[in-house]
């Protein structure tokens, strides 16, 4: 729902697939309204991984990750989100 939007990162694998482009200019100037539609939803957090990356790179796209996930924390003072079918198990059940 809308609460969990708030809380989410979008995380795209396999950046390394683009031929170049970033992965801002893929969103940017993609046909799928659907993609920057959830994308706006969730506050346009999103970052990509490049499967491939090794050391220096990898470590950056990490680092990127991590504080994309701090930023996010801060802005929702602290609070994470749970939805009821989490922490009911009663309701778990029943799906």
């Amino acid at each position: 729902g809308p609460e969990s939007t708030r809380h989410t990162i979008i995380l795209f694998t396999c950046v390394e697939d683009l031929g170049g482009d970033s992965l801002q200019e893929y969103v940017r100037n993609s046909d799928n309204r659907n993609l920057r539609d959830v994308i706006r939803r969730c506050g346009n957090r999103f970052c990509g991984f490049n499967n491939k990356a090794a050391g220096a790179e990898r470590e950056r796209q990490v680092s990127e990750l991590m504080a994309m996930v701090q930023r996010t924390v801060f802005q929702n003072d602290g609070r994470y989100y749970v939805n009821r079918l989490y922490l009911e198990p009663n309701l778990r059940d029943e799906h």
